[in-house]
């Protein structure tokens, strides 16, 4: 589920929040938010939930959203879950499901 710098941005820059005052935010400094707007780094899970927290938006507007959905899909049926997943111990599930699924990639993108 790729992280889009640009959403991040965007949404930022709709909320009238200056950089600054998101880094103080989340606990990071102007920096790395300046590198997660470049797409120079990408948060971890719980700095783009605080984000989205100071933002006051759905997580999920923080990733590329064809992908997210691809995503989530994919780790339901992982999970061996219905249709509609409402259920918090479900999508702990699938969170960690998804968490697997991006250190894989991690992994296999540095093996490279």
């Amino acid at each position: 589920m790729p992280f889009s710098p640009a959403r991040l941005r965007a949404l930022r820059e709709a909320a009238n929040m200056p950089r600054e005052q998101l880094a103080i935010a989340v606990g990071r400094s102007y920096p790395t938010i300046h590198q997660y707007e470049t797409g120079g780094t990408v948060p971890t899970i719980d700095v783009a939930e605080r984000m989205a927290r100071a933002l006051e938006v759905p997580v999920t507007d923080l990733f590329d959203q064809d992908a997210a959905v691809a995503a989530l899909l994919a780790a339901r049926d992982e999970a061996g879950l219905p249709g509609t997943v409402t259920d918090p111990d479900a999508l702990d599930r699938i969170a960690k499901v998804l968490a697997a699924s991006e250190r894989a990639s991690t992994t296999r993108k540095k093996a490279s």
